[in-house]
């Protein structure tokens, strides 16, 4: 026979798990419902109706577009060895979608078109590397920056998706140096990576690997190494603004 005690302590206990676990699933679904590229969180609070935080959501990469430095905020995506192939490289084009820059804006600017999602990341169709050859995921680099230690990680983040782990990447720039054509030139390229244990899939993040770079946008880097700008996530959020609670750290 249940006690009086029990039937009214149970479901309390049941309620207060309801309360408090129930957000936390439901804000977690939320996130991988908008986008599978940025299951831990919109962290610039991006909407579709926004100028210069305007949400757009790709089936390969997910970003805030600000169409004030006509560069993107952020761009986040997820990686995976399938993602991986050998497909060539496409042309620089505009977004048949968003009022991006003519990859022409760039020529003579001295900073190359740099990506944030890489092409490397996109290889396994054409279409998937299409899509990243729109100019609203590229940014003005350094050709130093852009050839230097930014490639050198994107190498290595692809070397550990190819041994079976799965990633999510988070990019942008922060500050400026001024602009050529409108397009604002960042001072500094900040990167987070969530490198998932091998075989495991999101939301399985426990014992993940995360690294976050900040890396100036000069020239005169090229030989350096990328670990010689790693920096903490919390940086990341203090630079940028952006909210990285949700992030491994």
């Amino acid at each position: 026979m249940t006690s009086p005690f029990f039937r009214r302590f149970v479901p309390a206990v049941l309620l207060l798990l309801a309360l408090t676990i129930g957000p936390l699933l439901s804000s977690v679904s939320s996130q991988v419902s908008v986008s599978v590229h940025m299951p831990f969180g919109n962290v610039s609070g991006a909407t579709s109706s926004s100028t210069n935080n305007r949400l757009v959501t790709r089936s390969q990469f997910a970003e805030s577009w600000n169409a004030s430095k006509r560069t993107a905020n952020w761009v986040a995506w997820r990686l995976r060895a399938l993602d991986i192939g050998s497909v060539p490289r496409s042309d620089f084009h505009i977004d048949p979608v968003i009022p991006t820059p003519s990859p022409s804006d760039y020529t003579n600017s001295g900073y190359d078109r740099g990506h944030l999602c890489p092409s490397g990341d996109r290889t396994n169709t054409s279409a998937n590397n299409y899509a990243v050859f729109s100019m609203i995921n590229i940014i003005p680099q350094a050709p130093d920056n852009n050839q230097g230690p930014w490639e050198k990680l994107e190498s290595y983040t692809r070397s550990l998706a190819q041994g079976g782990r799965e990633i999510y990447v988070i990019a942008g720039g922060v500050g400026s140096k001024g602009s050529f054509n409108g397009i604002t030139i960042p001072a500094s390229t900040w990167k987070v990576i969530v490198a998932l244990q091998p075989g495991r899939t999101y939301p399985a993040v426990s014992g993940s690997t995360t690294i976050a770079v900040l890396m100036p946008n000069n020239q005169g880097i090229r030989s350096n190494t990328w670990q010689t700008y790693q920096t903490t996530v919390s940086n990341i959020a203090s630079r940028t603004g952006y909210n990285f609670s949700n992030y491994p750290q």
